[in-house]
């Protein structure tokens, strides 16, 4: 890939200056380490969304990272959860020399972890994540991480905090529901072509392209999905893992999956085309803009909002999610409390049912209001 400084005027264009690939330890003055491209994703997961539509990393990302190495060799970079419930193996390589500096191929050394990882249970995971939050936050006091972690969870896999410790457990099967993510600056061919064959043999592993530009002053970074590319997305057989459907309890009661999000939604007053959203809290910011667009008063509201998110409750584990200049409200709740608010603001504003549809990752189909 090639990229160029495109310069405009009113009525020509003109390719001012070409973009330089540069490596990762060029660009900081230490020389950036394996550990800083580490902190990089731990601070922006969406680089690794599977999609790539997000029109923000501030958006909710694909992938909760819920621990990072700390025994060098023994352990992956990272190890993230995705919203399917699969656990995401992460290695990074800053650039294709440090592979072939290596004493073990960089996709063996992650199938190994993934090999290791499948061994866990959804208790052991739920301990990870919690002594990883500990970790990222050890300044707070009198925190339960484990129910912490069981909180951030359950809102990943979408939006159902009032899910049970119990209930995520039967979510959380690392022996059925695995991924593999590498990571890096440029990959030697044999890589590449290595995880090509896995892909092909139903080994779900992935290759993403994280590479630093120079233009003049400025740096860019290109993010990309090389294996599998993006444009083989609509004739890859779709999998539906056993977590995405209705799963039956000992206690003769049912619940739907919480992994099952909301994916696209749409308008009747609209052109009728779907609209992505990444989930029930996004499928619930996009609503609460559209309803105050159509005249929904703030005070008619059905969640708790204020002018400034100080306002809200600091020791509630989920922050409040803006939706414009001096208005925050809150998100938490179910995917049931979610739809719930939904249709009040629909319904407070006399729509007729049908006036958003929503439809999920499998396929349920929902009518607002309702």
């Amino acid at each position: 890939m090639e990229l160029f400084y495109l310069k405009t005027t009113d009525d020509s264009l003109s390719v001012k200056e070409r973009a330089k690939p540069i490596k990762f330890k060029e660009i900081l003055t230490k020389g950036a380490l394996e550990k800083d491209l580490e902190r990089l994703i731990v601070e922006n997961p969406g680089l690794l969304d599977w999609s790539d539509h997000n029109s923000s990393l501030d958006e909710e990302p694909d992938l909760l990272i819920i621990s990072r190495q700390k025994c060098f060799g023994k352990e992956p970079d990272l190890l993230a959860i995705d919203r399917q419930a699969n656990l995401v193996v992460i290695e990074i390589k800053r650039d294709a020399v440090d592979e072939k500096n290596r004493k073990e191929a960089f996709e063996f050394q992650a199938i190994r972890y993934a090999a290791a990882s499948r061994k866990m249970t959804p208790h052991q995971i739920i301990d990870l994540f919690a002594g990883y939050l500990k970790d990222l936050e050890a300044d707070k006091k009198d925190v339960d991480w484990r129910e912490e972690a069981v909180s951030k969870l359950c809102e990943h896999l979408s939006g159902e905090e009032e899910v049970s410790e119990d209930d995520l457990e039967e979510l959380l099967n690392p022996r059925d529901q695995q991924k593999i993510y590498l990571v890096a600056a440029d990959y030697e061919p044999d890589v590449t072509s290595a995880c090509a064959w896995l892909q092909e043999h139903n080994i779900n592993i992935a290759c993403f392209r994280l590479r630093p530009y120079k233009i003049g002053d400025r740096m860019i970074l290109e993010r990309e999905r090389l294996i599998p590319p993006p444009e083989l997305d609509d004739f890859m057989p779709e999998t539906v893992p056993i977590s995405d459907q209705r799963r039956e309890y000992q206690k003769g009661r049912t619940i739907t999956n919480p992994s099952d999000p909301a994916q696209c939604l749409t308008w009747q007053d609209g052109d009728g085309s779907e609209i992505s959203v990444n989930g029930w809290t996004h499928a619930l910011y996009l609503g609460t803009q559209k309803a105050l667009e159509l005249n929904l008063s703030e005070d008619d509201l059905p969640m708790k909002h204020h002018a400034d998110e100080k306002d809200f409750d600091p020791s509630s584990s989920s922050k409040p999610m803006k939706i414009k200049e001096n208005l925050f409200i809150d998100k938490h709740g179910s995917a049931n409390q979610l739809r719930t608010l939904l249709s009040i603001m629909f319904r407070n504003l006399d729509k007729e049912k049908g006036f958003l549809q929503i439809l999920t990752q499998s396929g349920a189909s929902y009518e607002l209001p309702d």
